[in-house]
């Protein structure tokens, strides 16, 4: 299984988030503007992903380029730009990873295109491995919180890890020695366990009053071995 999102020669491969958990399929982008599709339509989700996603859809837009004067380049860099940013207005993931990728891109850009689209695909890299980090760390901070039978509700697929679920990542010793640890991985927007394994009885609430997941839905039957 490829991660949620990944950059693949030249190209950007995410899994179609909309057709889990039945299928594992996944989508690959070759332009900026697939990219912006593939946000709207709702193909990637979780503010960190399409962070990520919007990044890479602004290298893409750089591999395009071919603007013979510093002017007409800022221009069609400018286009690529705000069409990712108009892709999702409440995402604050996208306008800070975009506005990473815009400083990224006034620093190279005396340099030539060749340095730009090194440094924009350095700083795409370097912002879907920081996030990956942050969850780790969220793991690591929050194992000593976890007790036998607590469960953990409202995941959101986002990364390989998932702030969620990060502490199974950092430990899976502790997890595997707690027999009672139910891992309710529920898509609460939909009403729809993931796993098909429990129905939210007030579908959207917990996604509104986040933390109380497990109160709205029926717990999972997923439990780690």
């Amino acid at each position: 299984m490829l991660p949620t999102i990944a950059w693949r020669g030249r190209s950007v491969i995410m899994i179609d988030q909309r057709k889990l958990p039945g299928q594992e399929t996944y989508v690959r982008c070759h332009t900026y503007i697939q990219v912006a599709q593939a946000i709207e339509k709702m193909v990637i989700r979780g503010a960190p992903a399409i962070g990520i996603a919007a990044a890479y859809g602004l290298v893409l837009g750089a591999l395009a380029l071919s603007a013979e004067t510093a002017r007409s380049l800022d221009r069609d860099f400018e286009k690529v730009y705000q069409r990712l940013e108009r892709t999702r207005p409440t995402a604050r993931n996208l306008f800070w990873a975009l506005e990473r990728m815009k400083t990224a891109y006034e620093r190279s850009r005396q340099h030539g295109l060749r340095a730009i689209r090194t440094a924009l695909l350095a700083e795409a890299k370097a912002i879907e491995r920081e996030d990956a980090e942050t969850n780790r760390a969220i793991g690591r901070h929050g194992q000593a919180l976890i007790r036998d039978g607590w469960t953990v509700a409202d995941f959101d697929v986002e990364l390989g890890t998932g702030n969620s679920l990060s502490f199974v990542q950092v430990n899976p010793q502790r997890v595997q020695q707690s027999s009672q640890l139910v891992v309710a991985a529920l898509e609460v927007a939909d009403g729809v366990d993931r796993h098909g394994a429990g129905q939210c009885r007030t579908p959207g609430t917990a996604s509104r009053k986040r933390g109380i997941s497990a109160r709205n839905c029926a717990p999972s039957s997923l439990r780690m071995p």
